[in-house]
């Protein structure tokens, strides 16, 4: 039994160092395992950073080349907008002015929309060169008249009139108060800044009317001038008094009635000449009128209606200096101190030297040669008469027709329709007078400027 205890105490002393034994090897097998997963690691980690670095270098470099490459396709781009622009400034200046214009357009659209589609309205009631022509065909005045009462342009003015016993200064008034009633009709259209330049266009009707009372004055005419189909337009624009001044018998009278306007001083400065003539005081009225106008407009107008109103008053003013040099050389062997006290001291495109010339010209010749160097000197006939009134109409009709067509929607198209009424309505009177003398067909239509120039449409 002792034997038996002591081998089972020597099994267990051996077990237990066997455990011993593995315990210890169990340690020394986690130490190096402990050691070579620190050495994995460790080269793992070394591995893992060298790879970063391979990375971080590659991408380096990747990114200095694509910096490198955007560079110099930035400074491609530069430079090929800089070449654009040496090459196309001017386009490219003139493409953002263009867009300008635009905004300008756009707004020139809505301030004249409804006006302009008002006159387009009213232009296709002017007459035809076939009506005109229908018209020199006729033999009466009263079938003229007829003829017109079935135009609407026309139809409301002689509505109630019987045209067989209408006498020629009805018809006239008739006829002038249809360009009134369409001035009216526009008026009542615009807007309080279009109102302002109608305002200004309106005077030279204001002073049509004061030529037509000065021309009974002077004739002595004991005809009493009744101006009430044009009383309710004049009050509404007008500050003169037009019973007044219908009635005058005197110029004196006529004149102190017009105290307060813009026109008593030029006409009462008329009283220190020994005879003054009509012609005189027709003549401060346009000088009057010219000088008004152009003090006013820059009060009134934007640099682009200015632009569109010097090219009408502007042209007819150098035009109408041009008449009157060469109608008083060619008519009134006038003096040259007497031609240059009546010019209109405003010029447009005439140049201070071409006035000198065409005042100063001894002959006929050499006036038409000089009046052929001016701007104004294409538009005339080569033909060796010179027809300066037709010229006048001519050019005028161009330009109002120019700027109607390009600036569709601006005071253009204003001036323009009014212009063709008028001259309309100065054809109309022309067209009558003609058929009250009994002129030929062929006679007749050689005076009608619509004809002439191909009319409206």
């Amino acid at each position: 039994m002792d034997l038996v205890i002591k081998r089972l105490s020597s099994i267990e002393e051996a077990s237990a160092g066997i455990i011993e034994a593995a315990e210890n090897e169990k340690k020394a097998l986690e130490q190096q395992m402990r050691e070579r997963i620190q050495a994995f690691d460790e080269e793992a980690e070394k591995a893992t950073q060298e790879k970063l670095d391979q990375i971080r270098s590659s991408l380096n470099e990747e990114m200095q080349k694509s910096l490198a490459d955007l560079q110099k396709a930035t400074e491609d781009s530069i430079q090929a907008i800089e070449n654009d622009y040496n090459q196309n400034h001017e386009k490219l200046a003139a493409g953002l002015i263009a867009k300008i214009s635009r905004s300008k357009i756009m707004g020139n659209l809505l301030a004249y929309s409804g006006t302009a589609t008002k006159i387009r309205g009213m232009r296709r009631k002017l007459l035809t060169a076939k009506d005109f022509q229908h018209l020199a065909s006729l033999t009466s005045v009263s079938d003229a008249i007829g003829f017109l009462k079935t135009k609407s342009a026309y139809a409301g003015i002689f509505a109630n009139s019987n045209e067989n016993s209408l006498h020629r200064g009805e018809i006239e008034k008739m006829l002038t108060n249809a360009i009134y009633t369409d001035f009216q009709s526009i008026y009542r259209f615009a807007t309080i800044h279009q109102r302002k330049i109608l305002d200004l266009y309106f005077r030279r009707y204001e002073i049509g009317l004061l030529k037509t009372c000065m021309r009974m004055v002077f004739d002595h005419r004991d005809v009493e001038l009744n101006f009430d189909i044009f009383k309710d337009f004049f009050e509404k624009h007008s500050d003169i008094n037009l019973t007044a001044l219908s009635n005058c018998k005197t110029l004196d009278e006529f004149v102190s009635l017009l105290k307060g306007s813009i026109y008593y001083r030029p006409l009462s400065l008329l009283s220190g000449l020994s005879e003054p003539t009509l012609w005189d005081y027709e003549m401060a009225l346009d000088l009057c009128y010219f000088k008004w106008f152009w003090d006013s407009r820059k009060k009134v107008l934007t640099r682009d209606e200015e632009r569109i109103f010097m090219d009408d008053y502007g042209v007819k003013m150098d035009l109408l200096n041009i008449r009157w040099i060469y109608r008083s050389k060619h008519f009134y062997n006038m003096s040259n101190a007497d031609v240059y006290a009546h010019l209109i001291g405003i010029q447009y495109r005439l140049q201070t030297s071409q006035i000198k010339e065409m005042v100063e010209a001894a002959t006929t010749d050499e006036l038409t040669a000089a009046i052929r160097n001016t701007y104004y000197g294409r538009h005339f006939p080569e033909e060796a008469k010179l027809s300066l009134d037709d010229a006048y109409y001519q050019i005028r009709y161009r330009v109002q027709r120019k700027n109607a067509k390009e600036d569709p929607f601006s005071i253009a198209v204003i001036i323009s329709y009014l212009y063709e009424k008028e001259h309309e309505v100065d054809d109309l009177t022309t067209t009558l007078e003609c058929i009250r003398y009994g002129l030929p067909t062929s006679e007749t239509q050689k005076y009608i400027s619509n004809l002439k120039r191909g009319c409206n449409r």
